[in-house]
């Protein structure tokens, strides 16, 4: 019915690996286990690699985990690999004021995705490659770019009703008129579906990311014991408000070189 929904059960596993991370703040004070994750994961990506034929075009397999309730059974070898790739942008939004966006770095990115997608060892080298050229593109292209998606993103409602419309449409006319009809009609559908989604449900729920969360602090009267009261009456930490809120984490700049 919808060929696109099988990575969302593994996005969502990503999505939790995420949470458990911020909740135990991992992301906000142990930055360096990311990389270590990161180059944990990475090391069975190249061990496949090494005991691989050196050129494979498929991961190798791991078997499955599961099955679980609701969401059936998960190939584990999708889980490391898609596990992968959300790592590098999660860690790349960590160390984003470390990571270099030169113009010529982002050409030898491209050749060599074109050339790992062509021979091989596309996984092992040119997965990194691709994350590293969509992030250069993401913030290093014409300025007058820049503001498509900013208010109204409808990338993922695309990704979620493409795959779905394209049947309907194939089923309804198929190439009757020519392809490149058929590619406009379904891109029509498809553009609809996903800016009714965007503004009737997506939009909505990123709102929630920005709720703030009120942290309830010590108040005065429940001071440890032994605690007097300050002789000269300056304000101390337990005279703070009772209310303290957990605000996201200031944007880093990027500085993307040409």
């Amino acid at each position: 019915m919808n060929g696109s929904l099988w990575t969302l059960r593994y996005e969502v596993l990503c999505y939790f690996m995420l949470a458990a991370l911020a909740a135990t703040a991992v992301l906000a004070r142990a930055r360096a286990a990311m990389v270590l994750l990161l180059l944990g994961v990475y090391g069975v990506v190249v061990e496949d690699f090494v005991r691989g034929d050196g050129l494979v075009v498929l991961p190798a397999k791991h078997g499955v985990l599961g099955p679980y309730p609701v969401v059936g059974t998960f190939e584990k070898h999708l889980v490391i690999y898609l596990t992968f790739a959300f790592l590098l942008g999660a860690v790349a939004k960590l160390y984003a004021h470390r990571v270099p966006m030169t113009g010529w770095l982002a050409a030898l990115a491209a050749v060599g995705v074109a050339v790992t997608a062509r021979v091989g060892g596309f996984y092992v080298l040119g997965v990194p490659l691709l994350a590293f050229l969509l992030l250069y593109l993401a913030v290093g292209l014409p300025r007058w770019l820049h503001p498509i998606g900013r208010k109204r993103d409808y990338s993922y409602g695309v990704y979620i009703y493409a795959f779905p419309v394209q049947q309907v449409v194939a089923l309804l006319i198929g190439v009757r008129y020519g392809f490149v009809t058929y590619l406009a009609v379904s891109s029509a559908g498809t553009l609809v579906l996903a800016a009714l989604s965007w503004h009737l449900v997506e939009r909505s729920a990123m709102l929630l990311k920005d709720v703030v969360v009120p942290l309830p602090l010590r108040r005065r009267d429940d001071s440890p014991a032994g605690a007097g009261p300050d002789p000269e009456g300056t304000t101390r930490a337990t005279d703070a408000p009772a209310l303290a809120a957990v605000a996201a984490p200031a944007r880093q700049p990027v500085e993307v070189q040409a």
